[in-house]
């Protein structure tokens, strides 16, 4: 195999660490023959996770000090950071991921005319806001829309629904394979009967018992509420069973969830941010994740890859995560009462549980293995340099 010595150079922003840590590493390993990567990122806001060890001395890291919440004197000023950022760097590909560092990069990318510019939806904030900031976050995005090359969603759905809200034109977004992000490291994501052993062992679960598993940022939007209410319910008619909320507690919802689920703190278990989702997927018997918004919902592959089945809510993103009756339950957002009873069904009949898990973790081996997601978006980043009359500077086996 040989290389150019001219290597196409991509910047990567994003606005916390953590996006980097959890969904783009292994594209980053994977360009790194091929390309110059330069990492753009908030470097000081490494409270839940730093970059990972495997990109240090490999990728180069630029820092912005962007703000996830709105505050206009200081995006400014991490706008003017950012473009003299790209200024100095002049990369060929800019990719941006989440709201602020997408709509920074839009606008930092349009003045200096970056030659492809590329925005990655993983949700729209905006969707569960009502008045004035529902239109202002709409508003922002279609401005993402307007001032990139390119876009991709991480999901045929939310693809849909943006276009037909017209926050994106026909034609100029797409999806990479089957949806997500960064698809699922199978190697890491697998059923293991050790982790089922000693996070049991850990928390004071029993084998026999039944264990419903939430990860992600505890949060109202996520429907954290009505899986504590659903618990309640399923208590009142004497269905009894574990649950785990897995990730930061970005709501301090945590004394909220113990009252709506009828204060059984015992069967509650709060663990915070884990490094090792896995671990707890592997000894759970399916995941709930209720959420009001989501661009795809990786959690849901990366558990259907651990074997179990998931309960998500019936919303763009997530219909595209689960096929209901086959690989996991549906039920519409807010309605606790459909949460328990999906929860119950997964309760009493363990076996079809099992059924529904194992037909999950098929699915992912065959769609959504992460390496397949990382040649997609090679193989996209060739076919943008084509049109660009650029792909002398990429590897011509990464041509699709």
């Amino acid at each position: 195999m040989t290389t150019s010595t001219a290597k196409v150079k991509i910047c990567f922003v994003t606005t916390v660490p953590f996006q980097v840590n959890v969904f783009l590493e292994k594209h980053v390993l994977a360009l790194l023959p091929y390309a110059e990567v330069i990492i753009i990122t908030n470097q000081d806001d490494q409270e839940i996770c730093e970059l990972p060890n495997t990109l240090i001395d490999r990728a180069r890291v630029c820092h912005v000090p962007f703000r996830r919440t709105i505050s206009p004197g200081h995006d400014l000023f991490a706008l003017l950071k950012l473009v003299m950022v790209l200024h100095r760097e002049r990369p060929l590909i800019v990719q941006s991921m989440s709201p602020k560092a997408g709509l920074l990069c839009a606008i930092a990318g349009w003045l200096l005319q970056v030659p492809i510019r590329v925005h990655w939806f993983t949700g729209q904030v905006w969707v569960t806001k009502q008045g004035f900031m529902r239109k202002l976050l709409k508003t922002l995005d279609t401005l993402i829309a307007k001032l990139t090359t390119n876009l991709l969603a991480d999901s045929p759905s939310q693809m849909d629904f943006l276009i037909q809200q017209g926050v994106v034109q026909m034609g100029k977004i797409e999806v990479l394979g089957n949806g997500s992000v960064c698809g699922v490291n199978v190697d890491r994501f697998q059923p293991n009967p050790k982790y089922r052993s000693t996070v049991r062992q850990k928390y004071g679960i029993p084998d026999n018992a039944v264990l419903g598993l939430f990860v992600g940022r505890v949060t109202a939007d996520k429907g954290v509420l009505e899986l504590a209410q659903a618990i309640r319910i399923l208590k009142q008619h004497g269905v009894s069973l574990y649950v785990a909320f897995v990730g930061p507690d970005e709501g301090n919802m945590s004394a909220a969830i113990t009252l709506a689920s009828g204060g059984d703190s015992q069967r509650i278990i709060m663990t915070g941010f884990s490094a090792t989702p896995e671990s707890f997927m592997s000894a759970a018997d399916f995941l709930v994740l209720p959420s009001y918004r989501e661009g795809f919902g990786s959690t849901i592959i990366e558990a259907a890859a651990c074997g179990i089945p998931a309960i998500g809510s019936r919303i763009y993103g997530i219909i595209d995560a689960i096929e209901e009756d086959k690989t996991g339950l549906l039920v519409e957002p807010r309605n606790p009462e459909q949460l328990a009873e999906a929860m119950r069904k997964l309760v009493i009949d363990r076996q079809y549980g099992s059924k529904l898990g194992s037909a999950a973790r098929m699915r992912v081996l065959a769609n959504f293995r992460s390496e397949h997601l990382t040649e997609a978006l090679i193989n996209y980043y060739y076919r943008l340099l084509r049109m660009a009359n650029r792909t002398t500077l990429l590897n011509n086996t990464l041509k699709s």
